[in-house]
């Protein structure tokens, strides 16, 4: 892992060096969405949503089962996430050397989880981030 740390460190940097705000955030953004395909859990998400009539009802099922860091709630017009850990396999392998900008792939991974979830495309704030020094990940998603 040490000489792929090293490279994982020097690629990130380099789009950190490269590429500024938007299309940074994007690249992360489509890191995130390859991430959540891999982890194997669409089909568990649409077997729950089989038996369920309701987000709310659909977001508590997913929470018991712990997907989407079992944190998932409506609060007024959003969907919410938290994660009180960092799943990231990358930043937890790298730890703080790893570029705060990195991050950014959680809000892919959030984006293909509520888009699966709300049948509809979303855009998701990444609002707070370990990585990036604050105490959770938190995510959320306009419902409207």
């Amino acid at each position: 892992m040490k000489d792929f740390s090293w490279w994982l460190n020097t690629f990130i940097g380099g789009i950190d060096e490269k590429l500024g705000g938007k299309d940074r955030e994007t690249v992360f953004e489509q890191c995130g969405k390859v991430c959540f395909q891999s982890c194997n859990i669409t089909d568990a998400i649409s077997d729950i949503k089989k038996k369920t009539n309701s987000t709310g009802e659909l977001l508590a099922e997913l929470n018991k089962a712990g997907i989407g860091g079992g944190n998932l709630k409506i609060e007024g017009d959003a969907v919410s996430g938290v994660y009180e850990k960092c799943y990231c396999p990358y930043r937890n392998a790298l730890g703080e050397s790893i570029s705060p900008e990195f991050c950014n792939c959680t809000r892919g991974w959030a984006k293909s989880l509520l888009e699966l979830i709300l049948d509809k495309p979303v855009e998701v704030e990444l609002v707070q981030s370990i990585g990036k020094g604050d105490p959770v990940c938190r995510f959320e998603a306009k419902l409207g």
